[in-house]
């Protein structure tokens, strides 16, 4: 195991951590009394803008003074905010104020010893000696806990690298501000304690994982020189929870310029985004903003037309089986799309823009200005090129007439420069992409003016063109999960619209639709961006791993050695008999730990949900559009149920007439895959031929 000893016994340890928790609760105590002060004081500064705003007719006196107190309510409100969240910090260190530390010898020190550095998820400072007694485990000296075994070490500090030997490495279990166990050890992350957290049940949110982080994990979260991170993770990697703690790790290596706000997460569902939502707020952080692709594309096009969504497609081409719109979403999944739109583009620019001079007054503009200007603003959108023109020409105007003489045209120019592009509505000219193409049969509308969600992206990549889109000025950094089901046209649009860092995630193996990109079209538009692959399976068992292996093979795939119960394929006799099964499984999970019971489509939820409830089985149908509810049994499908994960899986309907299809196979591996222990398969007739037995 590569254990070492540490000098401290379990008594200095326990002395050492009363003492931290005593230090924690006088400093809980004093940021009381200073949040009853900040209390004290807004009320009265309240009290006295009140006697300032009642007077109807205020002199300069009583609004100086009123400026004055809301300034002041303001700078109060802002320390007292900031105290509760101190606070609120402490209240969660007096459960467990650390869980690690190294002792680490830098290179000018003399003699034998080791500074000891004890690491939490916040750091504490004590209040006399201004020493730091626990740090973050975001700090640099705190790196060194996930990155090195025993010997040669570095940190990298404001000052330069400091190079020395880290002599002894420990790992705490505290639990309620007792101690419960402790580790020596010379490995990164010793493996008892990973064990311990993968073996730990789930539960209806995403935690952190700032104990058991590993170390290709932390040069992942560390990593803020890659301006675009895009990694390709296996199912169980951790990759969403890696890209949240590198969030958290960017929000505290540069907390003077970038704040939570200033981060997007583009998320799959609301579901998904439910349930990662604590994760930052368990670090300390608050929570980023979040969107996802359908009120991007809604926002976009809010005065172009109504969209289906992402989840309506997606179950028409997966569930209900519609072969033509599959084969739809596959063709505007070619990267070729990017290049096809921007030679229609180049088309309309071309042949639809009709210079011709304009005639006012005697004041002529020739058709060679306006030309030489339209194509002097080549790189702006087509109609912004006339903007820029018309605010060409009134400057013109404005060296030599008068303001009336601009006043009396303006209307008049404006009309005959917009008159010269000759572009109708925005469908329609997406429409006449199509002919332009050659492919007039691949433009179908999902309901009157509603295009199916396949086009939305295309649509306002050509709107971008035309009449220009949305671009973010406020988002620092993106990140965008389940990287795979999004088609390239929709990452050149995202690309336009935050031009700054981003960390995209996700894993090529769990497509479940038509449309989608490779990591190769990922890595074409975001050329010059980083890649990384996370290929260890921390999620599932050992079994449920190699079992998922035969359904999707992959041969860079790494299990973490956590033993469990082999899946269980179970032949039924009827379907009375899946549905008694079900109902065993679910009472045995009941107020114990999760069962997720994944059907392939919303319809077979649906009734299975009914049946179960009527049995009196307590359970929750969860549906893309809901939030994940604190529940034992949740019934669900794969397409709501990426990214979360279940102590155990049941997949009935396992036949091989409901699972038959390429699609399918992809449904079957993302429903094993959320699967941490235990995993059943229920059947009649045939058993599927998607498992390789």
């Amino acid at each position: 195991m590569g254990f070492v000893m540490i000098n401290g016994s379990v008594d200095q340890e326990r002395v050492f951590l009363a003492d931290i928790i005593i230090k924690i609760q006088s400093a809980l105590s004093l940021l009381e009394d200073i949040v009853a002060g900040y209390k004290d004081e807004l009320r009265e500064a309240n009290v006295a803008l009140w006697g300032y705003t009642r007077d109807p007719d205020p002199d300069i006196d009583t609004i100086v003074h009123r400026v004055e107190y809301e300034r002041q309510l303001n700078v109060i409100a802002d320390a007292g905010e900031r105290s509760l969240k101190q606070r609120q910090r402490l209240f969660r260190m007096l459960k467990s104020p650390y869980f690690g530390r190294v002792d680490f010898r830098d290179e000018w020190t003399s003699g034998p010893e080791s500074d000891p550095y004890y690491i939490g998820i916040h750091s504490f400072v004590d209040e006399d000696s201004l020493e730091v007694l626990i740090h973050d485990w975001r700090a640099p000296i705190s790196g060194m806990f996930y990155d090195f075994e025993l010997g040669h070490a570095f940190y990298t500090a404001p000052v330069g690298k400091i190079d020395g030997e880290l002599t002894a490495k420990r790992q705490y279990q505290i639990t309620q501000g007792g101690l419960e166990f402790f580790i020596d050890t010379s490995l990164t992350i010793n493996d008892d304690v990973l064990q311990r957290a993968l073996v730990g049940k789930s539960g209806d949110h995403m935690k952190n994982i700032v104990e058991t982080i590993q170390r290709e994990q932390n040069a992942i979260i560390r990593n803020d020189d890659a301006e675009v991170l895009i990694i390709q993770g296996v199912a169980g990697s951790g990759k969403t929870s890696v890209a949240l703690h590198r969030a958290a790790y960017m929000l505290y290596k540069y907390k003077d310029t970038l704040k939570s706000s200033d981060i997007l997460i583009i998320s799959p569902s609301n579901v998904f985004a439910n349930y990662i939502a604590d994760v930052l707020p368990q670090l300390g952080e608050e929570p980023p903003a979040e969107t996802d692709m359908d009120s991007i594309a809604a926002r976009e096009l809010e005065n172009v037309c109504k969209l289906q969504t992402r989840y309506e497609q997606a179950v028409l081409a997966v569930e209900a089986g519609d072969k033509r719109l599959a084969e739809r979403m596959r063709w505007k999944s070619r990267i070729e799309l990017i290049s096809e739109l921007d030679e229609f583009i180049a088309s309309l620019a071309q042949t639809r823009f009709s210079p011709r001079e304009i005639v006012v007054d005697n004041h002529k503009v020739s058709h060679e200005y306006i030309s030489r200007r339209y194509e002097q603003y080549h790189k702006h959108p087509l109609r912004r090129r006339l903007d820029m023109i018309y605010s060409d020409i009134r400057e013109d105007i404005r060296a030599q007439r008068s303001a009336g003489f601009i006043n009396k045209w303006s209307g008049v120019i404006r009309q005959e420069l917009d008159s010269m592009l000759d572009i109708r509505s925005l469908l329609t000219t997406y429409e006449e992409f199509y002919r332009f193409i050659g492919k007039p049969g691949y433009f179908r509308r999902a309901g009157k003016k509603k295009p199916e969600y396949s086009d939305a992206f295309p649509i306002i990549y050509l709107k971008a063109a035309i009449d220009g889109i949305n671009i973010s000025k406020n988002v620092k950094h993106v990140i965008i999960d389940e990287m795979q089901d999004y088609a390239p046209i929709e990452y050149a649009v995202l690309s336009m619209m935050f031009p700054c860092k981003a960390t995209i995630l996700g894993d090529r193996l769990q497509l479940a639709s038509p449309q989608g990109s490779t990591n190769d079209d990922i890595r074409f538009i975001y050329s010059g961006a980083e890649y990384i692959d996370m290929v260890k399976s921390y999620r599932s068992t050992y079994e449920i791993a190699k079992f998922a292996s035969r359904i999707i093979p992959n041969d860079r795939l790494i299990c973490v050695e956590r033993h469990g119960v082999e899946p269980s394929i179970i032949a039924c006799g009827s379907d009375v008999g899946i549905l008694d099964h079900l109902a065993d499984i679910a009472e045995k999970h009941i107020g114990q730990s999760t069962l997720g019971i994944i059907c392939k489509t919303s319809d077979q939820a649906a009734s299975f949900y009914k049946l179960l409830i009527e049995r009196g089985i307590e359970t929750v149908l969860l549906k893309e559009s809901g939030k994940v509810i604190t529940s034992s049994v949740m019934i669900t499908t794969p397409l709501v149920v990426k990214g979360l994960e279940f102590d155990s899986v049941a997949i009935p309907c396992a036949d091989s007439v409901n699972y038959s299809s390429d699609i399918d196979r992809q449904l079957l591996y993302i429903a094993c895959t959320r699967a941490m222990h235990e995993l059943t398969l229920l059947h009649t007739g045939e058993f599927t031929g998607l498992v390789e037995m």
